[in-house]
């Protein structure tokens, strides 16, 4: 572990070409992959409040958006980008 200005870096042998970044209550895990030939679960999550508005404003913007596995205590949805890129939203029911 390495401490980098207020973020600490996460580097674990098992995890080669990742990095963990943590700062504060927040995490970010950077990592590269071979992409070619398959179509990569990996995505950015992000956690929001109101979770259906955002919802709902995406879509009236004619954003397609998908209904992801079920995790207890959290809603969440995805959609992709004009990159093909899946992202995620998130809220964690109280």
């Amino acid at each position: 572990m390495y401490k980098l200005g207020t973020c600490l870096l996460f580097s674990h042998k098992y995890f080669t070409h990742t990095l963990w970044y943590k700062i504060g209550d927040i995490e970010l895990h950077i990592g590269v992959e071979n992409r070619e030939g398959y179509r990569s679960k990996s995505h950015p999550a992000f956690e929001v409040e109101n979770i259906e508005a955002v919802r709902r404003y995406l879509e009236e913007k004619g954003v397609v958006t998908q209904d992801e596995q079920v995790i207890p205590g959290v809603t969440r949805f995805s959609f992709h980008d004009p990159f093909h890129n899946r992202i995620e939203f998130l809220e964690k029911q109280q």
